[in-house]
């Protein structure tokens, strides 16, 4: 039987939190962020709420920065916790995002490795390697459900903003296509190309529609 929980145990890391609440980005210090005249005062502000040192100059450099940062405050909670349980869900986020990042990179024929935020559970690259493999068992059991049927919605919202150089024509195309198939997770990642016909089951290919799958299947790489 579970130990039961007490209010006591929880003493020590609660006076860690509010002792760590007085550096928090309040909504006045954010809005001071937005307003600043230039990205040298907005480090100011930043540095003055407890963050490293940043440098304006290199955003890559303030983006690991503020992750590095954001990491230390989990893991001093986590010191503290009685059951890290409780930390992990805070982490959570962190997981789903990578595995939609790595997902919607594979789709894009590009690289996730901007987009990923080593701050979950499992370590970003682990994961990577994990879905780019399809090793989907050395994840723990929700995130290998979230990669196997990873929603075609949130890829078609991406590439309706216009930014992955597919015309309107193609992203329609592509789009009937996965909804006829229902297509999710790996089937955006394998390496076999689409062979499935693009009016359903059933169906004898033409050219026409050999030639169309061939593009879709480029497409989507």
């Amino acid at each position: 039987m579970a130990n039961k929980i007490k209010d006591t145990d929880y003493l020590a890391v609660s006076a860690r939190i509010k002792a760590m609440e007085t550096g928090l980005l309040t909504r006045e210090r954010m809005e001071q962020v937005l307003e600043a005249r230039s990205d040298e005062e907005a480090v100011k502000i930043l540095q003055e709420c407890g963050y490293p040192e940043l440098d304006a100059r290199s955003p890559e450099a303030m983006d690991a920065a503020l992750s590095a940062a954001r990491e230390a405050t989990l893991s001093d909670v986590l010191d503290g916790a009685p059951d890290p349980r409780y930390i992990d869900i805070f982490k959570l986020k962190y997981d789903y995002h990578n595995i939609k990042a790595v997902l919607k990179a594979a789709a894009m024929n590009t690289s996730p490795d901007s987009m990923l935020m080593d701050m979950g559970r499992v370590p970003a690259a682990a994961l990577k390697e994990a879905v780019q493999t399809g090793r989907l068992d050395e994840l723990p059991e929700g995130l290998a459900a979230a990669a196997e049927d990873y929603p075609h919605e949130e890829l078609f919202r991406y590439l309706k903003t216009g930014l992955t150089g597919i015309t309107e024509e193609e992203r329609d195309l592509l789009e009937n296509y996965v909804l006829t198939w229902d297509l999710k997770g790996p089937a955006w990642t394998r390496q076999k190309p689409w062979d499935m016909h693009p009016e359903g089951y059933g169906r004898s290919f033409s050219p026409a529609d050999t030639a169309l799958v061939e593009r879709l299947d480029g497409l989507r790489r």
